[in-house]
């Protein structure tokens, strides 16, 4: 049967070896550096991002540290130290009415004008005591800043 010879032809060939996996292709090559880079990428953009948000979470450990009852003097120092952080030196050290006037006009969840004005003049005035409302408004001031 011609089927049979056919066979019989094909048996002694060599077949050819697999192909390896090393060396890899050039395009394999160019996109494992590319993946590599963006890999790279990625975790110094996360670790920017922890470090600028450092004075953040120290800002808030220290206002958790001071709670529940804060001295008014230690709290305004606070807000000046993160304006210092999160702004410049300049609006630290207005006086007390215009960096009242900074803290309502500088957060995206605005302060009341009365409680900026506490906050801002409390280092300065004997006898200041702060309510459970001004811990809050800080701490939101300092979360959206």
């Amino acid at each position: 049967m011609p089927q049979d010879d056919w066979k019989a032809q094909l048996a002694g060939l060599q077949m050819p070896a697999e192909p390896s996996a090393w060396p890899p292709a050039p395009l394999a090559v160019v996109l494992g550096f590319a993946v590599l880079a963006a890999f790279i990428a990625a975790i110094w953009a996360i670790r920017r991002h922890w470090k600028q948000g450092a004075w953040r979470r120290a800002a808030l450990a220290e206002l958790q540290r001071l709670t529940p009852n804060p001295d008014p003097a230690q709290l305004s120092r606070l807000l000046r130290r993160v304006t210092r952080a999160r702004y410049s030196s300049r609006e630290a050290a207005l006086g007390d009415a215009a960096f009242a006037r900074f803290l309502v006009s500088s957060s995206e969840q605005k302060l009341s004008t009365e409680i900026a004005e506490e906050l801002a003049s409390c280092a300065h005035r004997a006898g200041a005591t702060l309510e459970q409302r001004h811990t809050e408004a800080v701490a939101t001031w300092i979360r959206t800043c």
